[in-house]
């Protein structure tokens, strides 16, 4: 502007960046069950439009760019989603976003309540067998971290597990578990007084210890010797 007139400049200014921003508290705690699915979200602001990445408890990076499905994915809104999760997923996920002009970062600390065993069969059923055939009594279970099941008879007594792994190896030498090879007949007729002969071969690592038990079921007994070869 002067004695002879005046003219003027007009400046725009456009903020093409700004600082990113996490939405979320800078620490939170989550709790869920064993086997559910959990979603970690990590809203944020900031111009360019931040990029969000997931710093998972073993260290390892997951971003937003990745799309490929999975347990655990990382959606286009910056939520960490992990599918069935366990006891051994608890722990602390930092969120990091950042742009040009910034970086912010959250953490979830995420904890992962075991689920309590449960049968799946019903609780009480009635299951009819002949004398002489094989039963099949089923008991499929379910919790995280994987119950252990064992049986229990009307007396009391509990069943040993009869499922092994045939050989074992370690740095100590080899265990193989205990296999019977060659037994008698289910069935097997003697005349009174005579000399029964009962076969009963075993293999294993050590070597297994083989017992006989008697099961009597007459009503009297004079006398019974027995001698194991």
């Amino acid at each position: 502007k002067s004695l002879y007139g005046s003219d003027k400049l007009v400046v725009t200014l456009s903020v093409v960046a700004y600082p990113t921003r996490i939405l979320e508290k800078k620490m939170r705690d989550i709790k869920v069950l064993a086997g559910k699915t959990v979603h970690l979200e990590c809203r944020t602001e900031g111009r360019p439009v931040p990029i969000v990445s997931w710093i998972l408890p073993n260290h390892t990076e997951v971003k937003g760019s990745i799309t490929e499905p999975g347990r655990v994915t990382v959606t286009k809104m910056g939520t960490l989603t992990i599918q069935d999760v366990s006891v051994l997923d608890s722990g602390h996920y930092k969120c990091i976003a950042s742009n040009p002009a910034g970086t912010d970062t959250a953490t979830v600390r995420l904890q992962v309540v075991a689920t309590p065993p449960a049968i799946l069969e019903e609780k009480r059923q009635l299951v009819r067998a002949d004398i002489g055939q094989n039963l099949f009594l089923a008991c499929s279970t379910y919790g995280d971290p994987r119950p252990t099941t064992h049986w229990v008879l009307h007396d009391g007594t509990i069943v040993q597990p009869l499922t092994y792994s045939h050989t074992k190896v370690s740095v100590f030498g080899n265990e193989t578990a205990p296999q019977i090879t060659e037994t008698s007949q289910q069935r097997t007729d003697v005349i009174y007084g005579g000399r029964l002969h009962l076969n009963c071969s075993a293999v294993g690592d050590p070597k297994p210890q083989i017992i006989w038990s008697i099961v009597l079921s007459i009503l009297f007994v004079e006398s019974i010797q027995i001698s194991v070869f």
